[in-house]
């Protein structure tokens, strides 16, 4: 049986990045069976997971209706797009949801430290 605080523990305690799949999890009841309806980023950047938004099987998910009404794709974009919305994430939690992205990847230490950089230097070149 699935124990959220186990899971949540058990992750914790090796720092091991959770993949959320908002537009699958939406289309396939995920989220109506284990998150109470709800999209879990929220809850569990709350709980301090290195969490990381994806897209699982775009084509098949093409469609998803968020709780607004609003109809996204199944591609990683529409993920980012309809989790910001779905649990009203902060600029600033999203560029974290793409960090986290970046240094669960299977690249070297180095690549990551490069495309960490590249996230920065893009985002600076926002203003408030």
């Amino acid at each position: 049986r699935w124990r959220p605080s186990t899971y949540v523990r058990a992750r914790l305690a090796i720092s091991l990045s959770t993949t959320v799949c908002p537009c699958s999890n939406h289309r396939l009841q995920v989220n109506r069976r284990f998150f109470g309806g709800e999209n879990p980023t929220r809850q569990l950047l709350t709980k301090g997971l290195k969490v990381t938004l994806n897209s699982d099987d775009p084509a098949y998910f093409f469609g998803h209706t968020d709780k607004y009404g609003k109809t996204h794709a199944g591609y990683v974009e529409s993920c980012y797009h309809a989790t910001a919305r779905e649990c009203g994430l902060t600029a600033d939690e999203c560029v974290l949801l793409a960090r986290n992205s970046l240094e669960a990847t299977f690249a070297t230490p180095e690549e990551k430290t490069a495309l960490v950089a590249r996230l920065r230097a893009y985002c600076e070149g926002f203003s408030a």
